[in-house]
């Protein structure tokens, strides 16, 4: 099995995977450190305070379509959407190649991303009208289904730097009211950057969430 290998570059000057800076190009190594780090500190001595670096927080908000789906008596409740680990954070993360992935400090998710899309999923399956009642995980009240879901991907593709693509990839398990699997499908989305900016990443993104969420409906 191939090792995938995630880094960090928080010394990186570089905003964005598409500009001209290489994060590769910041690393430093440890004979030439001491010559950076002393000045460095010399600096600081005579500095009152240090500014972070500014962060640039966004939202996602897929836009909704009504599909031609089978209206039902049923309710579901929707459980929070889980998410693997490596796409997790508040940052933005970028596959640069094959097994290299690097993380974008200076745009980053308003809240955490399995939050945003528990939130965004929930009024999508409201806005369907495919379900009498769609309820969260705050109450006891039974349902006739119970929905779990899952993000395995969530990243901008840029082994391509001519064609940035924003990936998403959700699994979705449907139990009923016996607690019998009746679904277990994965449903993946990626959509190309307009432009190569963080704001036409989050609307790519945004667009992957709304395909997924019309296709797992579509399923049902």
């Amino acid at each position: 099995m191939k090792k995938i290998l995630f880094k960090r570059y928080p010394g990186s000057f570089s905003r964005h995977p598409g500009g001209r800076q290489d994060p590769e190009a910041f690393k430093l190594n440890k004979k030439n450190l001491h010559l950076i780090l002393i000045p460095f500190l010399v600096f600081l001595a005579g500095c009152v305070s240090v500014k972070s670096p500014n962060i640039t927080e966004y939202t996602l908000n897929p836009h909704f379509k009504s599909i031609a789906c089978r209206k039902t008596n049923k309710t579901i409740r929707l459980l929070p959407v889980n998410i693997v680990p490596q796409y997790s954070s508040l940052s933005f993360v970028y596959r640069l190649t094959d097994l290299n992935f690097t993380h974008d400090y200076y745009n980053a998710f308003f809240n955490k991303p399995n939050e945003q899309i528990t939130q965004t999923l929930q009024t999508y399956l409201v806005k369907s009208k495919q379900f009498k009642l769609v309820l969260d995980d705050s109450g006891y009240m039974p349902t006739d289904y119970n929905l779990y879901a899952k993000v395995i991907k969530l990243y901008a593709d840029y082994r391509d730097r001519a064609h940035p693509k924003a990936v998403v990839a959700m699994n979705f398990k449907l139990f009923n009211k016996k607690q019998r699997l009746v679904l277990n499908k994965t449903f993946s989305s990626r959509i190309g950057l307009k432009t190569k900016t963080s704001c036409a990443l989050v609307v790519a993104w945004s667009q992957d969430l709304a395909d997924i969420y019309r296709s797992f409906l579509r399923s049902l």
